[in-house]
């Protein structure tokens, strides 16, 4: 029998969790599955890929209070004519509306996406601190609750979440999207000016304080003083000169000649392979970061701080420093730039064969369909990963 799945996301943007759902529905098997996906937003900037792989997405653009109600019964009517037998919410505020399509018809089997860590209220806009708490109040309702990191699991546990509830089941990769490829890596460094043999760090992330890019800049300007023919390539929304806040700081530490600034770059496959290391320099809210995994199937080495699953998915093959911490991000990076080409070569296949043991993306949607299909009594389990 073919399983109708209802995908209720809060949006469709360019972060790790949207993009997490469009490989999930890559890997499915349509032969046993139809899928619907509902955004709560717009089609953002995964819904034309989602369309192209024959998936329906529909828009509720929920832009201000007053429409929530009319979008609500617009939910319903979908769901009655979709007639799903799983509902699966994704992120916070698709949780809610995944559990309100349940609620009206609980003929299907409702599970939840936390796709983020959590560092307190205060770090959360004021309508989703009501959307966490009543997540919260509300997690008896979804037969499991998957998370992708273990650290999530347990910090919404203690504010309230369901434990019993939890599965743990982490990011999937696609290891012939992401690979290791020297052609590519050629012809994005002639592109970007880079010479062939210059030591290259790249940052793959929105612009946003959580990622903490002052910090990355300032190891940067660290490494800058000790190899000077280093380049720095940064990409994500607002990563441009026309981002004043960051152009100022890039000016502050005479960082422009070393930095390539690319804004949003949607085929990140084809950027990572001009890359010599991958850094994270996030301060919070990640749980599973996808770069990572992305940047290790194509044979780097990756560097990050301590946050979410960073130090299990990295394991041996990168290094793993403090939090806002410039000097150990550097030494970390520096490190691994000054060993011989061969030698990083060795640490960038053991990451990729890392990614393809643990975080293969059949493997990941294997773990869904197992857990979608799972008598409802069933306990949680630790999901899929290191």
């Amino acid at each position: 029998m073919t399983q109708r799945l209802l995908f209720v996301t809060s949006g469709l943007g360019t972060g790790g969790a949207e993009r997490m759902l469009v490989k999930l529905l890559v890997a499915l098997d349509r032969t046993r599955c139809e899928c619907l996906v509902v955004s709560l937003l717009d089609a953002g900037t995964q819904g034309e890929s989602i369309r192209e792989m024959g998936v329906p997405v529909l828009e509720l653009r929920i832009d201000r209070l007053s429409g929530l109600l009319a979008a609500g019964w617009r939910l319903l009517r979908i769901a009655r004519r979709f007639r799903p037998h799983v509902v699966q919410g994704w992120m916070y505020h698709g949780n809610l509306a995944a559990a309100w399509v349940w609620l009206a018809d609980r003929s299907a089997r409702l599970f939840w996406g936390v796709r983020q860590t959590f560092h307190g209220m205060a770090a959360e806009r004021p309508l989703t601190r009501i959307v966490i708490r009543m997540g919260a109040a509300l997690s008896g309702m979804p037969a499991a609750i998957i998370f992708n990191s273990r650290v999530s699991a347990e910090q919404h546990g203690a504010i309230g979440f369901r434990s019993d509830k939890a599965v743990i089941i982490s990011n999937g990769f696609d290891l012939e999207r992401f690979r290791p490829d020297a052609e590519i890596r050629a012809r994005m460094r002639s592109s970007l000016d880079i010479p062939p043999t210059a030591p290259v760090v790249g940052l793959v992330a929105r612009y946003h304080p959580m990622k903490d890019h002052d910090m990355f800049l300032e190891a940067a300007a660290l490494i800058a003083r000790q190899l000077p023919d280093a380049i720095f390539v940064l990409a994500g929304r607002d990563i441009d000169r026309a981002n004043h806040v960051l152009a100022q700081k890039i000016a502050a530490l005479d960082l422009a000649a070393a930095l390539r600034l690319l804004g949003e770059v949607r085929d990140t496959e084809s950027l990572y392979p001009a890359f010599d290391v991958l850094a994270l320099s996030s301060a919070r809210g990640e749980a599973f970061p996808n770069v990572l995994g992305e940047a290790m199937a194509c044979g780097l080495p990756c560097v990050a701080t301590d946050v979410g699953e960073a130090r299990s998915i990295i394991g041996d093959t990168g290094g793993i420093v403090p939090v806002a911490d410039p000097a150990a991000l550097a030494g970390e990076i520096l490190a691994l730039l000054r060993l011989p080409e061969a030698e990083r070569a060795v640490l960038g296949k053991r990451a990729r064969e890392r990614v393809a043991r643990f975080y293969s993306l059949d493997s990941v949607a294997a773990a869904y369909r197992n857990c979608w299909d799972s008598p409802a009594d069933a306990a949680s389990s630790p999901g899929v990963g290191a």
